[in-house]
Order: C-alpha cells, then structure tokens, then sequence
C-alpha cells in the first residue's frame, strides 16, 4: 500500500478501536459515530470492506445491548443504518426481526396489545419465518378476538 493507504488504515483501525471501546462503556451512539469515522477514514486505505463489515457490527451490537422499549427507536434506527449500508446483510435483517420482536415482547409484557401487533408485523416483514413472532401474533390475535367478544372487556 501507498503511504497514504497506510494511513487511512492506520486511521480506521484507530476509530474502529475507540467504537469497540465505546460499546464496551455502554455508549451506543457515540460507538456508531466512531465507527462511521472509522469506514469514512478507510475510504482512502486498503481496508474499506473489512472496516465496513466492522462496521456494521458496531451497529449491530449497539442496538442489541439494551431491549428495553425505550432503546427500541434507536437500535431500529441504528439496525436500518446498518441495513442502508450493506441491504444484502442477512445478518442484519435477522437482527432487525429479533430486535423489533423483543420489542413486541415487551409492549405485550406492558398490556400495550395493539402497539405489539402492529410491531410484530414489522417483525415480519423482515423475517416472514420467525417462528416467535408468529406466535406472539396468533396469541394476541385470538386474545383481541376473545377480548372483542366479551364487548372489549380483558379477563
């Protein structure tokens, strides 16, 4: 590689590193950054499909750190970053079902029924098969129907 390849490596395995350690503190966002840097960095080096698989890691472990229902707009967010990035990422789409299923886990856990339906079919999109969620989805199905015939009143 050029000196300036060397470089550009150099600085993109530098960020990568801060991102890691980033992640390690529980500083999600500021680990994403990092690791954008890190890919932006490698544009002018040899390693930019490495980094850029790093990358996608980065945001991948971000958004499956927490699964609280408050977290859930960011790893979405961070997941579909990740999916913008490399759409043909089968990792990443299983990540974005799993995620948005423990969300509908939760909501459901919450007593929030529509809420979770609504996610769940998210859910599905992205992975038709996930054999959870498609039974979370039955039982709040038949739920709401049981619910509808005792004139909306849960048991």
């Amino acid at each position: 590689p050029s000196d300036a390849e060397h470089w550009a490596d150099r600085r993109a395995a530098r960020r990568l590193r801060a991102a890691r350690e980033l992640l390690l503190e529980g500083r999600w966002e500021n680990a994403v950054e990092a690791a954008h840097a890190a890919w932006q960095a490698a544009g002018g080096g040899t390693l930019g499909a490495a980094v850029l698989d790093a990358m996608i890691d980065v945001h991948c472990a971000a958004a499956m750190a927490d699964s609280s229902p408050e977290h859930f707009p960011d790893a979405e967010r961070w997941l579909l970053c990740a999916y913008g990035h490399d759409p043909t990422n089968a990792r990443v789409r299983e990540l974005l079902a799993e995620r948005t299923y423990r969300h509908a886990e939760r909501l459901d856990g919450r007593g929030r029924y529509e809420d979770a339906v609504e996610v769940l079919r998210r859910c599905l999109n992205w992975n038709p098969e996930h054999p959870s969620a498609r039974a979370l989805l039955e039982r709040l199905n038949r739920r709401g129907r049981n619910q509808q015939d005792r004139g909306g009143v849960p048991r």
